[in-house]
């Protein structure tokens, strides 16, 4: 198993009643948490792996959800952190599970 960080601010997110995602987070020891992590259901055991694509940066306080038809992960929001500014993220990223491969959204065009 990997080393868990020990994180808040992070999503633990079901999908398909088989496994939980573990994303984002911080700590002060280890700052923030960049590493895609799956807990096994059936097998109890955690596993990291690498992920391709856009991920997201410095995923603090977002938000979650689990789709099946497209068997993916949106991740939006949370606080974007820079060099001395911290200010709330409008951002919508995807995570396509069986490829591993996050996905910045385009936003929908009018008033959001």
């Amino acid at each position: 198993d990997p080393l868990l960080p020990a994180v808040a601010g992070h999503t633990l997110t079901p999908r398909r009643d088989t496994s939980l995602l573990l994303i984002g987070g911080y700590s002060p020891a280890d700052g923030f948490n960049k590493q895609l992590l799956e807990y096994g259901v059936e097998s109890e055991h955690w596993q990291a792996g690498p992920a391709a694509g856009t991920p997201p940066t410095g995923l603090y306080g977002h938000s979650a959800v689990y789709h099946e038809g497209t068997d993916a992960v949106y991740v939006f929001g949370g606080q974007r952190f820079h060099v001395e500014t911290v200010s709330a993220s409008p951002e919508l990223y995807s995570l396509h599970c069986p490829s591993r491969t996050w996905s910045l959204l385009a936003p929908a065009q009018g008033p959001k």
